[in-house]
């Protein structure tokens, strides 16, 4: 299987941002936007590729300090949806994390990585913290 990856190592704490995507679409994740978001972009454009979804692995500021651009950079979404149980996600259980990548190939049938989380506590607190976050952000915005 292949799969677009492009590691970058961003800002004072050289932090690895992530491109992912799949190989023969445009459409691009960055992967713990930190520091440089435009130098990520940048790489993207190099490589013909554009942002287009936002992935957070965890809610250390090092590793998000970036979505403001993001955000700003304009048609990437962030929040909260509904899926389906036949759905890859919707199949999740306990703690696991997956990331589905939807592009022009993997339209029907997304590209999915699935891995075992980092426990109930740990992974309730991520989400709590990436909610939380979410609102402070939506209320600058306004």
């Amino acid at each position: 299987m292949a799969l677009y990856v492009r590691q970058l190592q961003l800002g004072p704490m050289e932090n690895f941002v992530y491109l992912v995507g799949a190989p023969d679409a445009r459409e691009t994740a960055i992967v713990d936007p930190a520091w440089d978001v435009a130098a990520a972009a940048r790489a993207a454009e190099e490589d013909g590729r554009v942002l287009t979804h936002a992935l957070l692995s965890h809610h250390h500021f090092d590793h998000v300090n970036g979505v403001p651009d993001v955000l700003a950079r304009g048609g990437i979404r962030v929040g909260i949806e509904a899926v389906s149980e036949a759905s890859p996600m919707g199949r999740l259980r306990g703690t696991d994390n997956q990331v589905a990548i939807h592009s022009k190939r993997y339209k029907t049938n997304p590209l999915v990585v699935t891995g075992p989380g980092a426990g109930a506590a740990v992974t309730a607190a991520g989400v709590l913290n990436d909610i939380v976050a979410i609102t402070l952000m939506e209320q600058r915005r306004r």
